[in-house]
């Protein structure tokens, strides 16, 4: 009976250890953090509402001599889930940072922008992103 209790009690500690671990990385990717990269020197994303437009533009910077491309995707969110929008696409020669961006009439809701990179022809794919409602 003991040893029933404990294997529960110790089941239960674990599962929350690890649901406090899962909850911790999603706010920290949403805070901004972004995981570190090896030719990869910063990925962007920002997203600004204001007048029922989104102004959305992202950006990528290799660490060394490598060609980069961005696309920067605009999404909404219905019934709980991410509707693409639109999105933009730039690329960069050498170490130049690739950007792109534009914006897009949504009126009211929550949107989310996401920044997918490509370093070096997929040498790497850095990505972030970031969510705001009006």
């Amino acid at each position: 009976m003991k040893n029933t209790l404990f294997k529960k009690i110790a089941c239960l500690c674990l599962c929350m250890l690890l649901l406090s671990a899962v909850t911790l990385s999603v706010y920290a990717e949403g805070a901004g953090i972004t995981p570190r990269y090896s030719f990869t020197a910063a990925i962007k994303a920002s997203l600004n509402l204001s007048g029922g437009t989104a102004y959305c533009s992202g950006s990528v910077t290799p660490s060394g001599g490598y060609n980069s491309s961005i696309t920067v995707t605009l999404y909404r969110q219905e019934n709980g889930s991410w509707v693409y929008v639109t999105s933009w696409y730039g690329s960069a020669s050498g170490s130049a940072t690739a950007s792109a961006g534009g914006s897009k009439y949504v009126g009211t809701g929550t949107f989310k922008v996401v920044s997918n990179g490509i370093i070096g022809n997929g040498l790497e794919r850095p990505t972030t992103y970031i969510v705001r409602s009006n």
